[in-house]
This record gives C-alpha cells, structure tokens and sequence, in this order.
C-alpha cells in the first residue's frame, strides 16, 4: 500500500511539474516584437520632370557604424537598410558609388543626426528605441542630396531615407 501512495506522490508531483513548465512557455513569454529596428532607404535620380526616380546601383560600397566597422556591398539594388546607434544621435555613412575606384569624387558621406527614445515592450521582450531623424547632412560629389521621408523609425517596412544621385 505504501509504494502505491508513493506512487501516486511521484505522478501527482510530475504532472505539476509539467503543468508549471508549459505555463511558462506559453505564447505569453514568446516576444515578436523586434528589438532593434533598421533605417530603410533607397537610391534616386531626378527624372527630366525632376521627380525622383528608382535607380539601380551597378556595383556600391556603403560603410557606416562606429569606426565604419560595418559595410554592405550593394550590387544591382536601389534599397538599403542598416541600424542606427543606440548609444549615439548621429550616424556618418560613407557611400562610394563604384566599388572599383577610389577615386574623391566616386565617394561621399552623408550624416544622420536623429534624436532616440526608449520604449518598454513587455518583460519577454525588454525594451526598443525608436529613432526620428531630424536632420541629413552630406558631402556632394556623387550625392544630389539626402532627403528625410518618413523621420520616424518604427517598424513599419517604410523608406524612411531617399538619397539622390547624379546621372
């Protein structure tokens, strides 16, 4: 009689056990909301009507981050993304528009200044910051100018970034 009781003890012990583990990784503690969230962009050039056009870039180089310490190849693409800082409000990317010279005037930079604000998502997911760009600085040699489309970065799929290129 005493092993059923102990029996009994160790199944009721299990199922709790059990019970408590799927309770805690229930859909609740699952986080689908991003953390990080990336500045999107897309190249330009200004049609005969001076609207902004899609452009393709054949073979480009983009450099950002601090010390430049992350680079994207674009080939035959005209969007990009890349993350802005969590700890700083300004970005300068370096854009060289063909990846094969290194040549000055194949080669600009364009500053991002941008303010940051810290927003709780839930315990499972912790915090994001969310970014509004504020102002698009740049050097002139390649780029026509930068403009800022949508300033504020959440986490819609939205260009947020247009940078005009000359023909």
């Amino acid at each position: 009689m005493r092993n059923d009781s102990m029996s009994f003890s160790y199944i009721l012990f299990a199922l709790c056990t059990g019970l408590l583990f799927m309770s805690a990784c229930s859909q609740n503690s699952v986080c689908l909301e991003p953390q990080a969230l990336a500045m999107r962009g897309g190249f330009y050039t200004k049609d005969t009507a001076n609207n902004n056009q899609d452009t393709l870039l054949v073979n480009a180089n983009l450099r950002f981050g601090s010390g430049y310490s992350f680079y994207e190849n674009l080939k035959n693409i005209s969007k990009f993304s890349f993350p802005l800082s969590q700890a700083q409000d300004t970005v300068v990317a370096i854009f060289q528009s063909d990846s094969t010279s290194v040549a000055a005037n194949t080669i600009d930079t364009f500053q991002l200044i941008y303010s940051r604000e810290l927003h709780f998502i839930s315990v499972a997911c912790g915090y994001q910051t969310k970014f509004s760009l504020q102002n698009a600085l740049t050097t002139n040699h390649v780029i026509d100018s930068v403009l800022i489309a949508i300033p504020d970065i959440s986490n819609d799929s939205k260009e947020h970034l247009k940078i005009i290129v000359k023909k």
